[in-house]
């Protein structure tokens, strides 16, 4: 209205009498319309909204004209005097076809053909040969866009055109990452895109510290060192526990039971008098196992303190599942005393999980006892405590 030659306050004036008019005769034609659903504006509270009935969309041919602001650039379907409807922006509608408007991406995706839904296959030594011959031609023909293997392809299997490669976990060696990683990138010209997913496991961690270990390709000849003090700890442990549990059988089935009460837990206490207790007993088993110039304080009796002591991994161990069950006793009573009843059920949920879990799982996944793998960390060993059991 300024450009029409009005003043700020004339233009504020009369366009609050033409919005005002508007909205009363928009008002009067809803009083009169027949059903509530033939009305522009539909009320909610006190407040009204546009009737989604009232919407419709029209294609536009490449032909057909529209207008586009010079300043913003928006597009629009109608043109009142050539003004932007965009808030406070200056600039003046255009006439413009369809057919010569600049590419836009989002307009050229709305354009084309919907993709179809992409095939996702898994491909294991469970399948039968057939079928995995199957899945690997339609895989390299494109009608399987995702295909979620085990290590069968690792070696002797040509993929032709594959270009990204995604790892669920770091691979065991050097050897096997550029197996794997090598299947992409085969084309000239289409480089190979791989990305690995690092878990949280010791494995995972150490080569995520430093990734130049697993990409930089040197391949280590295979090393058992019968020194390592850490491992030697947790077969000491290992055996010390399966002497305590021939003792106390009912201490063996869950965590709860283990600790007895989880909140205030007395298992590293108990397992240490145990052992003070069957101190002689114990070694002359250990001197057996043990290799002999492993320092590990069997001369001295502080191997005790290194499997039951305050610094020791089965103590570290109690103190965190204690702590984590008592947080989540705890929140479980707040939730309760709020009326946060989801929360009530997933804190119970928990505390049910943690008391629950099985011993083996347990000391295993706390680093207490041994826990082996092939390759690494998937095959649990557990008859450890087995076989330690067998030597009483």
């Amino acid at each position: 209205m300024t450009k029409n030659g009005l003043s700020g306050e004339q233009a504020v004036e009369e366009a609050v009498k033409t919005l005002r008019a508007v909205w009363d005769t928009v008002r009067q034609c809803d009083e009169n319309a027949p059903s509530s659903s033939d009305r522009l504006l539909i009320a909610v509270d006190d407040a009204r909204r546009l009737n989604p009935e009232w919407w419709r969309l029209c294609s536009i041919a490449d032909d057909d004209v529209i207008f586009q602001c010079n300043t913003c650039g928006r597009l629009q379907t109608i043109s009142i005097r050539g003004i932007c409807p965009r808030y406070r922006c200056p600039g003046i509608l255009k006439e413009i076809r369809v057919l010569n408007l600049e590419p836009n991406h989002y307009r050229l995706l709305y354009e084309a053909n919907l993709p179809a839904p992409p095939r996702v296959e898994e491909h294991t030594a469970q399948l039968d040969k057939e079928k995995a011959r199957e899945f690997q031609r339609d895989f390299r023909e494109g009608k399987i866009h995702v295909l979620s293997c085990s290590t069968t392809f690792e070696l002797g299997v040509d993929l032709g055109d594959l270009d990204t490669i995604f790892l669920r976990n770091v691979p065991p060696e050097a050897f096997n990452y550029t197996q794997r990683v090598g299947r992409a990138g085969r084309r000239s010209a289409y480089p190979g895109f791989a990305i690995t997913y690092c878990r949280r496991g010791p494995h995972d961690l150490y080569h995520f510290s430093e990734p130049e270990r697993m990409l930089s390709g040197r391949v280590r000849s295979p090393v058992l060192r019968l020194e390592n003090i850490k491992i030697i700890t947790r077969h000491i442990a290992a055996t010390a526990l399966s002497q305590f549990f021939r003792t106390f059988e009912e201490r063996f089935k869950t965590v709860e039971k283990l600790f007895k009460d989880l909140e205030r837990p007395s298992i590293v206490a108990d397992f240490k008098a145990f052992l003070q207790n069957k101190k002689p007993e114990l070694e002359e088993s250990l001197q057996i196992i043990v290799p002999p110039n492993a320092q590990v304080g069997l001369d001295d009796g502080t191997w005790i303190d290194k499997i039951s002591g305050d610094e020791s991994r089965f103590s570290l161990a109690q103190g965190e599942v204690s702590s984590d069950y008592r947080t989540v006793v705890s929140l479980r009573k707040t939730a309760f005393e709020r009326g946060d009843d989801r929360t009530v059920v997933w804190a119970g949920a928990r505390a049910k999980t943690i008391a629950e879990e099985d011993v083996l799982s347990f000391l295993s996944r706390k680093a207490v006892i041994p826990k082996y793998g092939f390759p690494v960390d998937v095959v649990e060993l557990v008859h450890c405590l087995i076989n330690s059991l067998n030597m009483y």
